[in-house]
């Protein structure tokens, strides 16, 4: 589900403009004809820093000309319920461009916030949502995800409730499918809501939620789904020490310790996962290839829970902030952990990356002020990350980093790139050459300058690979592991 409007969340233009883009044809050669001319798939970005009316105006005016051109291609198509559906699509893509404006205006504009636009809202809650023969279109879907996360932003403004504890977006959004009025596709949002929320966030907080949707009787299948998620996560969860290194908001944080494989006498080297997400979604055990090829060197790892968009609300700084506490709170408990001390080094994964480059290259500086020189701080022994975006705030870059952290500081203070420095743990960087969200160029980048400062830094280049490779690539996973086994010999954590 597309998730416009919050502060602490993420939309790849790429999704965005899949439905601003047309829709691969699916009811014969004529549609296809028509749709054969390409609209600008990146429409939306030529208007979104255009002031509020005028880009009304553009918009209303780029769906009538779209609506033209699909009316004078009618004849030829020669099914009236083939054009029906047709034009039901433009409009839904007309109105997800419109919902979609007031987030990317601030996140890509001027704009100090995303203001909610309720005559958006209206206009889409006016189509034929409840039409269960569109509900097959992806259009259709992502539009009634668009409305039901900007009711539930508004809310989340409004109400005190929902700005504490966790889950809060899954609690603001299950109670804003009720505005779509239809009993049916309300239980087929909410069951969608649900199961979307288990698969990307695990079962954490979710039980008294769980407990009032089984009663709203969903199908035997969502309710199959749900519960195989949860066994799922609560599994990952058992077998290991589990410690609180933090409380925030009534809600506690835990580090998952989960020892070596065969390590040697004595205190083992740790490190710190983080897991991706951007910055929105995850949880501590989504972890591809680098925890169980740590483990299988006899490095402990030790799992982060820490705050997200979609939990709490929470952007790069607050996750920054939990990082730190949780390396912290290691550093503090290494003996009884059986870890030591002067080894414990981070990683992580794509968002988690970042995250894991923040922390060594601001080491435990307070997130909340500018990182200068003199400042007192502590660093990891080494980071590892993958697919991890070391220039953020570079203008090529996804906007809402920039604006998520600008409430605290420039942008640069909080980007890893800009805040290389002597004196710096090592970094190991792996990275598919043709990832599509961080480029292996900025990456490539940070390693050059990283290693001009002194710093053993690393690039491990993964051919072809994309950013989820290490999910499915097995050549790019024993890249990954080649690499990390070498880096663990030259830092001397492994024989």
């Amino acid at each position: 589900m597309l998730a416009f409007g919050s502060s602490a969340r993420v939309v790849a233009l790429g999704i965005l403009l899949s439905v601003t883009t047309p829709a691969a044809a699916q009811d014969g050669g004529a549609v296809a004809r028509w749709n054969a001319t390409p609209k600008a798939t990146a429409r939306l970005a030529t208007h979104w820093t255009r002031p509020p009316a005028d880009f009304r105006r553009a918009w209303d005016a780029a769906l009538a000309a779209d609506i033209a051109r699909l009316d004078s291609a009618a004849s030829s198509i020669g099914d009236a319920e083939v054009v029906r559906r047709e034009r039901e699509r433009l409009r839904f893509r007309h109105a997800m461009g419109r919902g979609a404006y007031p987030y990317f205006s601030w996140r890509e504009g001027a704009a100090p916030r995303v203001r909610l636009d309720l005559s958006a809202v209206d206009a889409a809650l006016a189509l034929p949502l409840a039409d269960s023969s569109l509900w097959s279109m992806p259009e259709h879907r992502d539009l009634v995800g668009a409305v039901v996360h900007e009711v539930a932003r508004a809310a989340i403004e409004r109400e005190d409730t929902l700005r504490r504890g966790d889950i809060r977006w899954l609690r603001a959004e299950y109670a804003a499918a009720e505005q779509l009025r239809d009993s049916a596709l309300i239980q087929r949002t909410r069951d969608a809501l649900v199961l979307a929320h288990l698969d990307d966030n695990g079962s954490a907080g979710t039980e008294g939620l769980l407990d009032r949707w089984r009663a709203t009787m969903p199908s035997l299948e969502a309710l199959a789904r749900a519960d195989s998620l949860v066994d799922l996560d609560r599994a990952r969860g058992t077998g290991h020490r589990v410690v609180q290194y933090r409380e925030v908001d009534g809600v506690a944080l835990s580090l998952h310790i989960l020892r070596g494989e065969d390590p040697a006498p004595g205190p083992s080297p740790a490190v710190l996962w983080f897991h991706g997400g951007s910055w929105t979604t995850g949880t501590w055990w989504h972890a591809p290839v680098i925890s169980g090829a740590l483990r299988g060197a006899g490095v402990t790892v030790i799992g982060v829970e820490f705050r997200t968009g979609s939990r709490f609300d929470a952007g790069p700084v607050e996750q920054l902030d939990d990082a730190i506490k949780a390396f912290e709170w290691v550093r503090a408990n290494a003996g009884s952990l059986g870890v030591d001390s002067a080894r414990i080094g981070v990683a992580g994964f794509s968002s988690g990356g970042t995250l894991a480059l923040m922390l060594a290259t601001r080491g435990t500086a307070d997130v909340s002020r500018p990182v200068v020189a003199g400042t007192r701080r502590t660093f990891p022994a080494a980071a590892i990350v993958m697919g991890a975006c070391p220039d953020p705030r570079a203008p090529g870059e996804d906007g809402y980093f920039r604006r998520a952290v600008s409430k605290s500081g420039p942008p640069q203070g909080y980007s890893p790139i800009a805040l290389v420095a002597r004196g710096q743990p090592p970094v190991l960087a792996i990275h598919g050459t043709d990832d599509e969200f961080c480029p292996f160029s900025a990456t490539q980048a940070f390693v050059t300058r990283a290693a001009g400062f002194g710093t053993d830094a690393v690039l491990a280049r993964v051919a072809g690979a994309v950013h989820f490779f290490p999910f499915f690539d097995r050549s790019g996973q024993a890249e990954a592991r080649r690499a990390l086994g070498e880096a663990l010999v030259r830092w001397g954590w492994r024989r």
